[in-house]
């Protein structure tokens, strides 16, 4: 037993070495979508995946590499990580939380699903990406993770014959994979548009520079909207469209004409041009038998939008029982099956709200809603501020517009599926958020350099 802990001890020195330098969080950054691959055990009651973020936590702050701007993102991530962890502690759902098919109970922190520890990246972000060529390989980092993952799962895809929806290693459902490509190919599209000056700095940082040019982006975005259109989800679908509306327009008012008349052509003729995965998906919307859908205000949906809107019913009531505080951290499907909220409305088994904003509203109340919108507004005003002060066509402007595009996304996807539940989908997210601080201090530097100076020495 001696022997084993004191294995461990080294392991786990050795671990937080290498990920307090900047290349190990790059190459962490960079294998995000695979930790699903990470063996299934634990170690003092925490999973592998969870102890790595938690080890990428502790280096970084040992680092001491900090942002010299305010960052009152910061303080606002702080104050939803301790509300939810507040929330786990009262809550029965820190020792037991069920699964949905009525299975074996996990503890919270050897759960896979928790996105929790995820929200942490956002600090490690922070204190690691110190300088604006870190941000720069921070974005080719993640953008060939994306690239990675869309590329093999399309290569599945293809092996199989295409004939499923397209999921990846990111989750087996293909909603939340469909969620995690749609948000994260603006950060693609976003390289692609750059002017050259700025693109050419743009590194993957893996023991050596490797110059990524505008095609590989341009390939990496082809290869994400691809599967996006092979998963079959409708909430995907939807939010490509109205957040490349929004890239479209704030590019250029050619770009969004040529962007809309390709969308109006699309959608008035999508059971020609697209796939047989998506056409089936597209139709099954509005059914035209009750024994395919059910009828809700007169009108005839399929069993899964049909089932949302029945469950933001449950929702509501399960947020009127505690509308302050909410019922607690992964609480709602046991809560609401013991009340007999789901029995009421006519389905046979407890789920979660499919809508993000629904169950954050039921598990957290309005204090938790109000801090998860509330990051959002910060993140967007800051991510704001940044394109004001960035010349056209820079890469701190386009990495901005990114970001935004990333929430949007996340606004629109999270309306049909708790898609900020999964970590992650969410990981890029928080990931990319604590990256801006750096950005803002880097163009501060330019705009008043006798007030602010970047530590450049500290890039590895």
């Amino acid at each position: 037993m001696v022997s084993l802990t004191i294995t461990l001890l080294a392991i786990f020195s050795i671990l937080l070495t290498i990920l307090s330098t900047k290349k190990g969080y790059l190459i962490f950054v960079l294998i995000i979508p695979y930790l699903d691959l990470l063996p299934r055990t634990s170690f003092l009651g925490v999973n592998l995946q969870n102890l790595l973020i938690f080890t990428l936590f502790l280096a970084s702050v040992l680092a001491r590499r900090r942002s010299r701007t305010k960052d009152p993102t910061a303080a606002i991530v702080a104050l939803f990580v301790a509300w939810i962890s507040i929330s786990a502690v009262l809550t029965p759902a820190f020792t037991e939380m069920r699964y949905l098919n009525g299975g074996p109970s996990a503890g919270v922190l050897t759960s896979y699903n928790n996105w929790v520890p995820f929200m942490l990246l956002y600090f490690v972000s922070r204190n690691t990406i110190t300088t604006n060529r870190d941000v720069h390989r921070l974005s080719a980092a993640i953008s060939f993770g994306l690239f990675m993952e869309a590329a093999l799962c399309l290569a599945q895809s293809i092996h199989r014959g295409g004939a499923r929806r397209l999921y990846g290693h990111i989750s087996t459902n293909p909603n939340d994979f469909a969620a995690f490509l749609t948000a994260y190919v603006f950060l693609c599209v976003a390289l692609a548009a750059c002017k050259r000056q700025d693109r050419r700095d743009t590194f993957l940082y893996l023991g050596i520079d490797v110059r990524l040019p505008r095609f590989f982006y341009i390939v990496a975005s082809v290869t994400a909207i691809v599967d996006i259109v092979l998963s079959g989800s409708r909430g995907a679908y939807l939010a490509i469209l109205l957040v490349s509306l929004y890239f479209s327009l704030r590019r250029s008012i050619l770009l969004s004409t040529v962007l809309i008349t390709f969308l109006i052509t699309v959608s008035l003729n999508y059971q020609s041009i697209l796939p047989p995965v998506a056409v089936k998906r597209i139709n099954q919307t509005f059914v035209s038998s009750e024994e395919l859908g059910v009828e809700l205000g007169g009108v005839l949906v399929d069993r899964s939008a049909g089932a949302r809107l029945l469950l933001s019913k449950v929702s509501y009531r399960i947020w009127m029982d505690s509308p302050l505080w909410g019922v607690g951290f992964h609480r709602m499907p046991s809560y609401g099956w013991a009340k007999g909220y789901f029995q009421s409305e006519g389905l046979d088994r407890p789920m979660v709200a499919h809508n993000a904003y629904l169950q954050i509203l039921a598990e957290f109340g309005i204090i938790g809603l109000a801090l998860y919108i509330l990051l959002n507004i910060r993140v967007w005003t800051s991510a704001t501020e940044v394109i004001k002060n960035s010349r056209d066509g820079s890469f701190e402007r386009y990495y901005s517009l990114a970001l935004k595009c990333i929430i949007l996304s996340f606004a629109v996807t999270n309306l049909f599926g708790s898609r900020f539940y999964n970590g992650r989908v969410i990981a890029y997210f928080f990931v990319s958020c604590g990256a801006i601080p750096t950005l803002m201090t880097y163009l501060h530097s330019l705009s008043e350099p006798g007030r602010f100076r970047l530590n450049e020495s500290a890039c590895d």
